[in-house]
Parts: structure tokens; C-alpha cells; sequence
């Protein structure tokens, strides 16, 4: 990699891990609604394409899971919740050019985190469902009170920085 996309990554990441100190909203076991922390690693996915994003994210999720608090320490948590999460980002590099396509497959970068998240509350957190109540809807039902907020802010901020963002030198 060159030096100018490896200082790029790690300014982004930083910045990422800034924002997510920003909690607006935090459930009691893991998920929280923060000040639009995705938009730097999705800038740089679009900016630098999914390789670059995919690395970037991972990265981030690993110091997310080492340097955070940690609601489990299940290896399938930690793959999910974690690693393969934050990389998932890195699909935003696939847009072409223009604000929608990146708007839209920011969206879906997202929304894959969304998916992942879903798999391990299922398979990892289950056990804490009600009753009677079936894991899958349970980790559904948990996850949907703070991802798809955290979608739509990010998806606001990343609208209204896209135009001067991109039009910086590569």
C-alpha cells in the first residue's frame, strides 16, 4: 500500500473509534446508537474501494473487541460482532461514482452489519431470550432498537459530507 492510503486508513480509523466514544443511546448487554462512527470507514471504503475498506474495517474491529468492552468471548462473537462486522464496510468501496450509488451501498455495508449482528445474538446470546421466546426473533428484536438508528445517522452525515469528502485529492 502506499503511505498516503495507509495514514488515510489510520487517521480513519481513529476517527471511527472517536465517534464511537459518542454513545447516545447504549442497550445493557452490548449495542449502543453513536455520533455517525461508520461514516469514516465507508468514506474510506468509497474513496479507496473494498479492499482497502475491508482491511481498514477489520482492523477497526479488532481494536474494537481488544480495546473495548467486551460482552463475550465467544469466538463466533468475536467473528461476528467484531471483525466481520466493521469489515463488512469495506462493500461501500464497490459503489461507482455519484451519491446515491454510495449512499446505497453504504446502506448495504450496513445493513450486512445488521445481518452479522443478528447471527450472533441468535446463536451466541440466545440463551438470554425470554421463555418461550424463539433466539432468532429475540436477537432480531434486540439488534433493530439500535442498528437501523445507527444506519440512519450515518447515512444523514455521510449524505451531507459526501460531495467535499470526495472531491479531495486521492
Amino acid at each position: 500500500m502506499r503511505t498516503r492510503v495507509l495514514a488515510e486508513s489510520g487517521l480513519c480509523i481513529a476517527l471511527t473509534w472517536l465517534l464511537g466514544m459518542i454513545v447516545f443511546w447504549k442497550m445493557p448487554q452490548g449495542g449502543s446508537i453513536h455520533a455517525a462512527h461508520m461514516v469514516p470507514l465507508l468514506v474510506l471504503a468509497l474513496r479507496r474501494g473494498p479492499r482497502v475498506g475491508f482491511l481498514a474495517g477489520g482492523v477497526y474491529g479488532l481494536l474494537h473487541f481488544l480495546l473495548g468492552a467486551k460482552y463475550s468471548l465467544h469466538p463466533l462473537s468475536i467473528g461476528l460482532d467484531y471483525l466481520f462486522a466493521y469489515a463488512a464496510m469495506g462493500l461501500a468501496g464497490y459503489a461507482g461514482s455519484g451519491r446515491v450509488q454510495a449512499l446505497w451501498w453504504s446502506f448495504l455495508a450496513m445493513l450486512a452489519r445488521f445481518c452479522l449482528s443478528v447471527i450472533s445474538g441468535a446463536v451466541v446470546f440466545g440463551s438470554y431470550a425470554p421463555a418461550g421466546m424463539n433466539p432468532w426473533w429475540y436477537s432480531l428484536t434486540y439488534n433493530a432498537t439500535v442498528i437501523p438508528p445507527d444506519i440512519l445517522i450515518n447515512l444523514i452525515v455521510l449524505a451531507v459530507v459526501y460531495t467535499p469528502v470526495m472531491k479531495l485529492k486521492k
